[in-house]
Protein backbone atom coordinates (compact mmCIF):
# COMPACT_ATOMS: atom_id res chain seq x y z
CA UNK A 1 0.00 0.00 0.00
CA UNK A 2 2.97 2.68 0.69
CA UNK A 3 4.20 2.09 -2.52
CA UNK A 4 0.82 2.16 -4.43
CA UNK A 5 -0.25 5.65 -2.71
CA UNK A 6 2.30 8.21 -0.71
CA UNK A 7 -0.04 8.76 1.82
CA UNK A 8 -0.47 6.59 4.82
CA UNK A 9 -0.02 6.71 8.50
CA UNK A 10 -2.13 9.19 10.89
CA UNK A 11 -3.11 12.31 9.51
CA UNK A 12 -1.65 15.40 11.47
CA UNK A 13 -5.18 17.38 11.21
CA UNK A 14 -8.57 16.92 10.84
CA UNK A 15 -11.61 18.74 9.27
CA UNK A 16 -14.45 17.60 10.27
CA UNK A 17 -17.64 19.13 8.38
CA UNK A 18 -20.02 20.67 10.35
CA UNK A 19 -22.44 17.17 10.68
CA UNK A 20 -23.94 16.70 14.15
CA UNK A 21 -21.97 13.64 14.87
CA UNK A 22 -18.65 15.61 14.82
CA UNK A 23 -20.28 18.87 17.12
CA UNK A 24 -20.13 18.01 20.75
CA UNK A 25 -23.33 17.07 21.77
CA UNK A 26 -25.47 18.45 25.27
CA UNK A 27 -24.34 15.79 27.93
CA UNK A 28 -26.03 15.62 31.22
CA UNK A 29 -24.95 18.35 34.20
CA UNK A 30 -22.42 15.70 35.79
CA UNK A 31 -20.96 14.70 32.32
CA UNK A 32 -20.36 18.44 31.00
CA UNK A 33 -18.76 19.86 34.42
CA UNK A 34 -16.54 16.99 34.00
CA UNK A 35 -15.25 17.29 30.79
CA UNK A 36 -16.48 19.75 27.85
CA UNK A 37 -14.64 17.61 25.06
CA UNK A 38 -16.24 15.19 22.44
CA UNK A 39 -15.05 12.14 21.78
CA UNK A 40 -13.66 12.87 18.74
CA UNK A 41 -11.54 15.82 20.61
CA UNK A 42 -10.24 12.97 22.76
CA UNK A 43 -9.45 10.82 20.12
CA UNK A 44 -7.62 13.30 18.26
CA UNK A 45 -5.13 14.72 21.20
CA UNK A 46 -4.67 11.13 22.14
CA UNK A 47 -3.32 10.64 18.28
CA UNK A 48 -1.69 14.11 18.21
CA UNK A 49 -3.81 15.33 15.47
CA UNK A 50 -4.69 18.86 15.36
CA UNK A 51 -8.87 19.26 15.19
CA UNK A 52 -9.73 21.95 13.28
CA UNK A 53 -13.89 22.78 13.37
CA UNK A 54 -15.94 24.88 11.48
CA UNK A 55 -16.09 28.84 12.79
CA UNK A 56 -18.29 29.84 9.85
CA UNK A 57 -20.18 27.60 7.00
CA UNK A 58 -18.28 29.34 4.31
CA UNK A 59 -15.13 27.53 5.81
CA UNK A 60 -16.65 24.42 4.79
CA UNK A 61 -14.75 24.11 1.41
CA UNK A 62 -11.41 22.59 2.95
CA UNK A 63 -14.02 19.77 3.61
CA UNK A 64 -15.90 19.30 0.69
CA UNK A 65 -14.36 20.80 -2.37
CA UNK A 66 -11.97 17.67 -1.91
CA UNK A 67 -15.11 15.50 -2.10
CA UNK A 68 -16.17 17.16 -5.40
CA UNK A 69 -13.03 16.97 -6.87
CA UNK A 70 -12.65 13.06 -6.25
CA UNK A 71 -16.39 12.41 -7.38
CA UNK A 72 -15.54 14.15 -10.55
CA UNK A 73 -12.07 12.65 -10.85
CA UNK A 74 -12.39 9.29 -9.26
CA UNK A 75 -16.09 7.76 -9.04
CA UNK A 76 -17.68 9.42 -12.45
CA UNK A 77 -15.43 6.94 -14.02
CA UNK A 78 -16.61 3.52 -12.55
CA UNK A 79 -19.79 1.67 -13.40
CA UNK A 80 -22.73 2.27 -11.48
CA UNK A 81 -21.33 5.88 -10.58
CA UNK A 82 -24.85 8.22 -9.91
CA UNK A 83 -23.97 12.17 -10.55
CA UNK A 84 -25.23 14.55 -7.81
CA UNK A 85 -27.75 15.78 -10.55
CA UNK A 86 -30.42 14.18 -12.57
CA UNK A 87 -29.87 15.86 -15.81
CA UNK A 88 -26.02 14.27 -15.68
CA UNK A 89 -26.87 10.97 -14.73
CA UNK A 90 -26.12 8.20 -17.40
CA UNK A 91 -29.01 6.43 -18.79
CA UNK A 92 -27.96 3.14 -17.95
CA UNK A 93 -28.40 4.10 -14.30
CA UNK A 94 -31.57 4.41 -14.78
CA UNK A 95 -31.76 1.03 -16.67
CA UNK A 96 -29.77 -0.22 -13.52
CA UNK A 97 -32.62 1.07 -11.25
CA UNK A 98 -35.60 -0.14 -12.56
CA UNK A 99 -34.11 -3.41 -12.87
CA UNK A 100 -33.62 -3.49 -8.86
CA UNK A 101 -36.56 -1.89 -8.24
CA UNK A 102 -38.28 -4.66 -10.33
CA UNK A 103 -36.55 -7.26 -8.61
CA UNK A 104 -37.39 -5.97 -4.83
CA UNK A 105 -40.92 -5.45 -6.04
CA UNK A 106 -40.89 -8.97 -6.84
CA UNK A 107 -39.42 -10.29 -4.07
CA UNK A 108 -41.78 -8.33 -1.69
CA UNK A 109 -44.90 -9.56 -3.62
CA UNK A 110 -43.69 -13.36 -3.47
CA UNK A 111 -44.25 -12.32 0.70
Amino acid sequence: MRQAWDAYGLPQHLYPDGGKEFRPHRATALAQRASRSTHLEQVATALGIGLHRRRRPSDGGIVERPFGSFNQQFFSSLPGYTSSTVQDRSPICLVEYQIKFRRVKLDFAVV
